[in-house]
């Protein structure tokens, strides 16, 4: 039983290396969040979610087309 109060759970999840990193853009976007949810027998559920940020490496090396002035990649 968990008693009144503030409690804090710490956890870690390991991301994908090749995920993408979190943009917003004219035609689409990538965010990512996570949620979490409380659930008691005796009460209704509760949730809270907290969106975070991704910023992806990106090697240059593996991009011929990046040493190439004016090149938009």
């Amino acid at each position: 039983m968990v008693r009144r109060g503030r409690h804090a759970y710490p956890f870690r999840i390991q991301l994908p290396f090749s995920i993408p990193s979190t943009f917003s853009g004219n035609h689409g976007s990538i965010g990512y969040h996570a949620t979490a949810t409380l659930h008691r027998p005796w009460q209704p559920e509760e949730s809270t979610s907290k969106e975070f940020i991704v910023k992806g490496i990106v090697d240059l090396n593996q991009l011929p087309q990046a040493n190439v002035r004016g090149t938009y990649l």
